[in-house]
């Protein structure tokens, strides 16, 4: 964005953004945790029963902390990450008949429910919710295209989907936080979304 490249970028709010940019919340998300249905967890996870579990932990790029693994290190603590896979679709089929748990967002709450095998409990509140930001350089304030994106009603609805739609998409599609979607200039006025 700084050198005019992209337009538009859709991120977490990581607090990696230079501040110079501007930026707006589009929605939040809340963390949950995915075991196996016949798992011993109860219906919620305290920080203790987190950490003593073993995990599966989706990471797609080697040696990049996840979010989960941020806040824990922010109140000094850390899970096992017996599993690392770079896949959510990939994480949930290896749920099943096991005592792992699955850190993931509450998008992924509609995917958890339609597996019989496995059910949802509460993550520790130590794992605090973020927010989804669309970002830009203030040089864009005054176009016209930009003007229209971000204060058009259906922006964060049209957006929202879209990021949904990629999130859940199929198993072999990276499904992480760390997704950067873009409106790129100069492509006739479409909007692209892509991995990032």
């Amino acid at each position: 964005m700084e050198h005019g490249q992209l337009d538009l970028v859709l991120h977490i709010d990581d607090g990696l953004l230079p501040s110079h940019f501007q930026s707006e919340r589009l929605y939040r998300e809340d963390w949950v945790c995915a075991v196996a249905h016949d798992n011993r967890f109860g219906d919620s996870l305290s920080l203790k029963q987190y950490l003593a579990a073993n995990h599966i932990v989706v990471a797609t790029y080697a040696g990049v902390q996840t979010i989960p693994d941020k806040q824990l290190a922010a109140v000094g603590a850390k899970r096992n990450s017996c599993i690392r896979v770079p896949y959510f679709g990939v994480a949930l089929q290896c749920l099943a008949g096991t005592e792992l748990v699955l850190t993931l967002t509450s998008g992924m709450t509609p995917v958890v429910k339609a597996n019989r095998k496995l059910r949802l409990v509460k993550a520790p509140q130590e794992l605090h919710a973020f927010h989804f930001l669309m970002a830009w350089h203030p040089r864009h304030n005054t176009d016209p295209r930009h003007v229209w994106l971000s204060g058009s009603q259906s922006t964060e609805e049209f957006l929202a989907h879209q990021m949904e739609t990629i999130y859940l998409s199929q198993g072999h599609r990276p499904l992480t936080m760390d997704y950067t979607w873009a409106w790129v200039s100069g492509k006739k006025d479409n909007i692209r979304f892509s991995a990032g």
